[in-house]
């Protein structure tokens, strides 16, 4: 990477809008995903969401898992700012209040510490009051790109998007 040094996102690289879009989080076209639109913003990326009934776990609350998806997600995002698409190693997540349908929250995310092959990460779920309702932790493995560029194939907007990404981090 390029001096370790974090650089500015541009939307277009944070959020899909190639020929693939099918991501479960944040896929235009995956009819059963949420959607999720993603911003860079003072060295954290977040996300907002808004809890859906078909979304839910106990009557009434979002499932923990769909929370664990939203974090992963943003979380994985936060790699983008060191030039890179990062895999999950390993996540926790504290699940301090839960969160009712129809609440409209944020997650955000930041590094913590990296190094050339990982990146460890922390993110948060607020609640509209800004009250703390979910912590969580991972470490990401970054992905080179001759990696990304052969799962990609079948996509060829996708795989150049990834390329470019990889081509201007490396100048």
């Amino acid at each position: 990477m390029k001096n370790n040094i974090p650089f500015q996102v541009a939307e277009n690289i944070l959020n899909d809008n190639t020929d693939y879009q099918l991501c479960y989080a944040c896929g235009k076209n995956n009819e059963h995903g949420l959607k999720l639109k993603f911003h860079h913003e003072n060295q954290e990326i977040t996300t907002n969401y808004t809890a859906t009934d078909i979304h839910q776990g106990f009557p009434n609350h979002l499932h923990g898992g769909i929370i664990s998806t939203i974090l992963d997600e943003v979380m994985s995002r936060v790699c983008l700012i060191y030039g890179k698409w990062g895999m999950t190693a390993n996540m926790s997540i504290k699940y301090l209040k839960p969160i009712s349908i129809g609440t409209k929250f944020k997650a955000t995310a930041k590094a913590v510490r990296q190094n050339r092959k990982l990146i460890e990460v922390s993110g948060k779920i607020f609640l509209p009051d800004n009250s703390l309702a979910i912590e969580s932790s991972a470490i990401f493995l970054f992905i080179e790109s001759e990696k990304l560029l052969k799962i990609s194939q079948q996509f060829p907007k996708l795989s150049s998007s990834w390329k470019k990404l990889y081509e201007i981090n490396n100048k």
